[in-house]
């Protein structure tokens, strides 16, 4: 039974299409190709992840955050003027998308699951956006990353609509593909709505398959970087021995002037951004031995958690987001190329999806659908978390039952075409792990 199969055996897809690419390379006429070289890296490293907003959103300082230091340069102006990739690879694994693009070598949290790249906003005057226009679905570097966070300016993204809603559109490939834009909601210290509600509108309000996640980028490089930490650590410990203040249902900054050192002070400020987040700090640090026990509320507080939780998941599927990318980028160039060679080009790229690695990445493209998606929405949390299983390992509980309850679910006449083809998916699959392994074999 082809076509299904999710058996973790299945070959890489990356791989499938590097060595698609590297038999591209090998016709002399192609031999130099920029673009097939970088396409053959791309399939071999880790998942490449572009950094998308407008200038003073916070990019650089969002960035800085989940590399735990001082890498990114922060100002209220345009401070990126080119690509720059943070990686965790060596010299030899180093290969960018660009000669222009630079290649900064960081060990942080994810340093060997993904690439960052830093890229110049996308609303300043200068020339400087039309380096990360040429990331972006359309331009010559097109698909160049693999996934996408769109920052969110203030927790809005009804100003993005078009922008976030082109870029699900045009990343989606040929499974259909969810998951790989998350839009990050930053400066979260100037909104007033929690962070529940941004993470439950941003999506509506985009009307795109994307997650989003609010962040308080200021306090996250609070909680990773000692020279924003240690002042914010002083004055929280200086508040505590002052119960006039302490005695406050609310904190202004203008009442902690007098009460504490211009530099503490100044700490606060540049930690917290706003001070209607002191006193649920202060609630929240009560009983907080060390100073590590303190950063680690400050660190939970700004949710960038919460985020690199979201990459790790996209990590988890790089073979899916890459090999995707990777063959949006291949159908690119055979765009461009003339009818011989654009037409070789997409017929291989039809007979590689015939594969069995392309079958797996199907199977895992439909467990994102199910997850991150509205297919089987109308289910029991159980038999989502069981096809999702099924879809990415092969096997499930009860097999049986999951099959009558998704094969039930597809015969709804008014069911979507996309969620029916992946219940259809998952109750072949079901029905195959209760085949006997003997019958198997008689069956394809």
């Amino acid at each position: 039974m082809s076509g299904v199969s999710g058996a973790p055996d299945a070959p890489d897809a990356r791989g499938v299409v590097a060595e698609f690419c590297g038999d591209l390379l090998g016709d002399p006429r192609h031999r130099d190709d920029p673009v097939l070289r970088d396409i053959a890296a791309q399939c071999r490293q880790p998942l490449r992840v572009l950094l998308v907003g407008d200038v003073s959103a916070g990019k650089s300082t969002l960035l800085n955050a989940l590399l735990a230091g001082h890498h990114a340069q922060t100002a209220h102006r345009e401070t990126t003027s080119a690509v720059t990739w943070f990686h965790g690879l060596g010299p030899d694994a180093v290969r960018l998308p660009d000669p222009t693009h630079r290649s900064v070598r960081v060990d942080f949290p994810l340093a060997r699951r993904l690439m960052i790249a830093d890229a110049p906003g996308l609303n300043t005057k200068s020339g400087n956006p039309r380096h990360t226009l040429r990331m972006l679905p359309g331009g010559d570097l097109a698909g160049a990353a693999a996934a996408y966070v769109f920052l969110l300016l203030r927790g809005r993204a009804d100003g993005e609509v078009e922008a976030l809603g082109n870029l699900t559109a045009m990343t989606a490939g040929p499974f259909d593909l969810v998951g790989n834009v998350v839009a990050a909601a930053g400066k979260a210290d100037e909104v007033a709505s929690d962070h529940a509600e941004i993470e439950d509108r941003i999506p509506r309000e985009a009307r795109a398959p994307i997650r989003a996640v609010a962040v308080h980028q200021k306090m996250a490089v609070a909680a990773r970087v000692p020279e924003v930490s240690a002042p914010l650590l002083s004055a929280l410990a200086s508040i505590r021995t002052k119960p006039e203040l302490l005695a406050r249902p609310t904190l202004r900054w203008q009442h902690l002037t007098g009460h504490l050192p211009e530099a503490q002070l100044a700490g606060l400020v540049a930690a917290l951004g706003s001070p209607a987040w002191l006193p649920e700090l202060i609630r929240r640090t009560a009983e907080s031995a060390t100073a590590e026990d303190v950063l680690r509320v400050v660190e939970e507080m700004s949710r960038i958690p919460v985020l690199e939780a979201v990459l790790a998941d996209m990590a988890d599927d790089e073979d899916l987001f890459t090999a995707t990318a990777a063959v949006l980028r291949l159908r690119h160039w055979a765009a461009r190329a003339g009818s011989e060679d654009g037409g070789s080009v997409r017929e291989g790229l039809r007979a590689l999806q015939t594969t069995a690695a392309f079958d797996r990445l199907r199977a895992r493209a439909a467990a994102r659908l199910v997850r991150h998606g509205q297919v089987g929405a109308e289910l029991a949390e159980e038999d989502r978390d069981a096809a999702c299983e099924l879809l990415r390992s092969g096997t499930c509980h009860d097999p049986p039952a999951l099959a009558a309850r998704w094969a039930s679910y597809a015969a709804h006449p008014l069911r979507p075409t996309r969620s029916r083809a992946v219940a259809e998916l998952i109750t072949d699959l079901a029905r195959w792990a209760d085949t006997p392994p003997r019958q198997r074999g008689a069956a394809r």
